[in-house]
């Protein structure tokens, strides 16, 4: 009788243990699982963030390929000699010689833009702009939401 009345007193105990048990391992569970879901998505968003740096890129040879087609005529610098006249004006770029090469050439004009659209459905955005002696090129490339830009100097 001794023993039967101590094991009515601890009725209940295991149920209460199981369960403890079993919500100590679905909060680590749910834990490891957010974990690993976070990761998962910053995994996939690289591939995605390579794709839209690459487009960016794209948009920076764009604008390269564009200020250098606008340059066709452009001659390769000479060491600078002193001239009695200017260039004539109908001349898209220096005489030989000029002073100011190649800020003479037209080239681009400031704030030229330009976008495109790849065929992995990657875009960019590219914008020129120039200074005195610096020319400034970004180019913003956008794949799936993710944005990656590139800014590229030239003094």
């Amino acid at each position: 009788m001794f023993k039967y009345s101590n094991i009515k007193a601890q009725n209940g105990v295991s149920l209460y243990l199981t369960v403890l048990i079993v919500t100590i391992i679905l909060a680590i569970s749910l834990g490891i699982s957010s974990i690993l879901v976070g990761q998962i998505k910053m995994i996939s968003g690289m591939g995605k963030s390579v794709i839209a740096f690459y487009a960016a890129d794209t948009g920076t040879e764009r604008v390269l390929y564009e200020d250098k087609l606008c340059r066709p005529d452009c001659p390769t610098p000479l060491p600078c000699t002193p001239t009695p006249s200017p260039c004539p004006s109908p001349s898209p770029c220096p005489c030989p010689g000029c002073e100011g090469y190649p800020g003479s050439c037209q080239g681009l004009p400031d704030n030229s833009s330009f976008s495109g659209s790849l065929d992995n459905t990657s875009t960019y955005q590219a914008t020129f702009s120039r200074d005195l002696d610096t020319i400034d090129v970004i180019s913003i490339g956008i794949y799936q939401g993710i944005r990656r830009a590139i800014e590229a100097t030239r003094e």
